[in-house]
C-alpha cells in the first residue's frame, strides 16, 4: 500500500511538472537570458600576467570553450529539455514530501482533496515566500545569502504551519 501512495504521487508530480513547464518557460527564461546579458556584458575575462606565470594554457581551446560558454553552455536537450526535467525532478521532489507529509499527519490524499494540497503546498513553497523574495538578477542590490534563506524558511515553515491550522 505504501508503494502505491508513494508511486501515485510520484506521478502527480511529473504531471505537475509537465503543466508547469510551458509557464516556467515563457515567464523565468527570459529572466535568464537578461541575467546572461549581465554576465557576457563584460566580455571576456583576463587572469593578467598570473594566469600565464602559472600554468601554460591553449589560446585556441580556451576561444572555443568562451564561444560555448556564451552559447549558453547548452545541455544535451537545450534550454527547453532542461527546463522540463528540471520541473520534472521539482515536481516529483514536492509531490513527495507533500505526500510523506500527509503520511505523518495520518491524512489520505485522494483525487478530489489532492488538488487542494497541490495549491496549499504551493502556497506555502513558492508564492508566499515570493511575495518578500522576488528573483534578483545578477548585479541587483540583495539581502544577504543567509539572511534571504532564513527568510524562505521561516515562510516555509510558518505558511505550513498556518495553512494545517486553518484546515
Amino acid at each position: 500500500m505504501l508503494i502505491r501512495y508513494l508511486l501515485a504521487t510520484l506521478a502527480a508530480g511529473i504531471l505537475a511538472g509537465l503543466l508547469v513547464t510551458p509557464a516556467m518557460y515563457l515567464k523565468t527564461v527570459p529572466l535568464i537570458i537578461q541575467a546572461e546579458t549581465y554576465e557576457d556584458a563584460g566580455g571576456g575575462h583576463s587572469h593578467g600576467d598570473a594566469a600565464e606565470a602559472v600554468a601554460p594554457h591553449d589560446h585556441a581551446a580556451a576561444a572555443t570553450s568562451e564561444g560555448e560558454e556564451e552559447a549558453g553552455a547548452e545541455l544535451p536537450f537545450g534550454r527547453l529539455g532542461n527546463t522540463l526535467l528540471a520541473n520534472l525532478v521539482a515536481g516529483a521532489g514536492f509531490a513527495l514530501l507533500l505526500g510523506g507529509v500527509a503520511l505523518l499527519l495520518g491524512r489520505r490524499i485522494t483525487p478530489q482533496n489532492g488538488i487542494l494540497w497541490g495549491v496549499a503546498g504551493f502556497f506555502a513553497v513558492a508564492f508566499l515566500p515570493a511575495l518578500g523574495l522576488s528573483p534578483e538578477l545578477p548585479a541587483m542590490p540583495a539581502a544577504d545569502l543567509a539572511q534571504r534563506q532564513l527568510w524562505w524558511i521561516l515562510t516555509v515553515v510558518l505558511s505550513g504551519v498556518g495553512i494545517y491550522l486553518l484546515v
